[in-house]
Parts: C-alpha cells; sequence; structure tokens
C-alpha cells in the first residue's frame, strides 16, 4: 500500500540537511554583519576627525583640547566637538526626563566588550536608578593628547603633517579599575593650603580612578614616546588586542578588533594600525612633531 509522509530515517536526514545548510549560513552572516560594524565604526571615526578640522576652522586655525581651556573653555574636548558632529546632542538631558536625575550618555563602540550592560543607547541620556555598575559618561574613544594640547593649530603644531599623525582611537571604556570619561578633565588630588589649593599630578596617585578620553596623555602616566611610562614598566610598547578585562593597562589604547587598531589622522583619513607594527612607526604616528621617517609597517 503506497503511504504518503516520511518515515523517521528522511526526516532525520531532513534534519541534518538543514542544520549543516544552518551550520554554513551562520558564520557567513556573522561576517557580513562584523562588515557592517566596521564600517559604522569607521564612519564614526571619520565624523570626530573631520569636526576636529571643523572646529580649527571656526577658531582660526586652533584646535579642542583635553584641558578644558581656551578655545576649549571649562569644557571637555568632545564637547568642544559637539556642534559638529551628526550624533545629536548628548551633553544635556531631553525634555522627557522631567527634570529627573539623569547620567551623561555612553560614547560606546559596539565592539566594546567593557560595557557591561545595555542600559541606555549611545548618545541618549538615561535616567540615573542607583545602579553603580550603570556607566556614566563612559567613552569607548580617546584622543591623541599629543596633539590635542593646550595652544595646538591644525598646521604649525603638526610638522609632521596631517595624514602621518593620530587623531585619535579606542580604549576599554572600563579599563581594570580605571574608567575613562569623556566629561571635563578630572583632578586626582587636591589639598587646599594658606596659600590656595595645590594640584598633585595624576600620575603620582595611587591609581587613576577616572581617566581622560586620552592617550598618550603624561599627566596622566600614559605610555609616551618611545614606549615609555611614569609608572612603570609597560608589558606592551604599542597597544593590547582585546584584553581580559583584569589585563587591561590603562596606560595604553586597546584594540577592539582581533586584526589591528582603528584609528583616524588628522586628515580625516581612518585604517587599522597592524598587531606586528613596530613601536617605532606607532609612535612616529602618535608624535606630531617628531620628524620620524616612518616604517611601511602600519
Amino acid at each position: 500500500m503506497k503511504r504518503n509522509g516520511f518515515t523517521l530515517i528522511e526526516l532525520i536526514i531532513a534534519v541534518l540537511i538543514i542544520a549543516t545548510l544552518i551550520g554554513l549560513l551562520l558564520p557567513a552572516v556573522q561576517k557580513v554583519r562584523q562588515a557592517a560594524g566596521r564600517i559604522r565604526e569607521g564612519n564614526k571615526f571619520r565624523q570626530f576627525a573631520l569636526a576636529c578640522q571643523s572646529f580649527a576652522d571656526a577658531h582660526g586655525g586652533q584646535l579642542p583640547n583635553t584641558l578644558g581651556v581656551a578655545p576649549s573653555q571649562g569644557e571637555s574636548l568632545f564637547q568642544s566637538l559637539i556642534p559638529y558632529l551628526e550624533m545629536g546632542n548628548f551633553g544635556e538631558p531631553p525634555a522627557t526626563l522631567d527634570g529627573k536625575p539623569w547620567r551623561p550618555v555612553q560614547i560606546q563602540s559596539e565592539f566594546d566588550p567593557s560595557f557591561s550592560n545595555s542600559r541606555g543607547t549611545p548618545f541618549t541620556p538615561i535616567r540615573w536608578v542607583g545602579d553603580n555598575q550603570e556607566q556614566s559618561g563612559d567613552s569607548s574613544y580617546a584622543f591623541n593628547h599629543m596633539v590635542f594640547n593646550r595652544g595646538a593649530t591644525l598646521t604649525a603644531s603638526v610638522p609632521d603633517g596631517t595624514s602621518q599623525t593620530l587623531a585619535m582611537t579606542t580604549h576599554y571604556a572600563r579599563c581594570g579599575s580605571t574608567p575613562f570619561t569623556w566629561g571635563p578633565n578630572p583632578i586626582c588630588h587636591t589639598f587646599v593650603l594658606p596659600s590656595g589649593s595645590k594640584v598633585i599630578p595624576c600620575w603620582t596617585a595611587p591609581d587613576i580612578s577616572l581617566h581622560t578620553s586620552s592617550f598618550a596623555d603624561d599627566p596622566m602616566g600614559d605610555a609616551m614616546p618611545p614606549g615609555v611610562s611614569k609608572r612603570g614598566d609597560l608589558g606592551v610598547k604599542t597597544f593590547q588586542v582585546l584584553p581580559l578585562m583584569i589585563d587591561c593597562d590603562y596606560r595604553v589604547p586597546q584594540a577592539l578588533l582581533p586584526e589591528g587598531l582603528m584609528v583616524a589622522r588628522l586628515d580625516g583619513s581612518v585604517n587599522l594600525l597592524r598587531v606586528s607594527i613596530d613601536a617605532a612607526t606607532f609612535w612616529g604616528l602618535v608624535s606630531p612633531a617628531g620628524g620620524e621617517v616612518l616604517r611601511n609597517d602600519w
């Protein structure tokens, strides 16, 4: 008698074929998603770099800085760039919060593993609910302190050339016990003396409890050319590649992609620095006025 339907063996074979096809498709889908994410990340980098140029155009060639001094008077570098970014105003809470307590938004990379929760979305202020793990004003991005320093200009301060000088890169927003904030420059210690207050350099503090969104920041004890730090020996001379959270060293950048460190140069170009980059080449790109002859290994 003719039967309609499948036997058990036929059903098992069909399920195995479908499972195999799904197994083949998933890596391809994941690669497409990662590629799309990298494009979004690159576009964000380009916006930041071009915003620096726009700021300089509007301020007689002066660059914003990480110190909160003119022309970034009272503002962090990120705050100075807000008018030149196509990311909305992430510096003020929206009216929908009705005056309730809020925390600054996160400026995060979708590849940053140090963001431990998803409460709030990037560039959207969020209500504070008393959760100490909620990351307030944290940033996955860091600007080159050697470039964005007091009195810097886009031309005179960068004799190495804008195409040969790094503007920004990535950091874990929470690097070990050190968070990176896009807010105004934090002060590590202040003592009130009879003659006035005295600020103690951050690098002399027992730990850095709050770091600006910067790298190669000497007052913070960061790594400086040619790969040295006031706060002791470095495990790596250039940057870390997706380190474990407990191994994160705030003194150097962290690559959020296994292939290398995403960077934006001052001319607005974006690329990945190879993991194998020579330390001399890396620090030659960080230094805006070192006159280095760069090797072609980046």
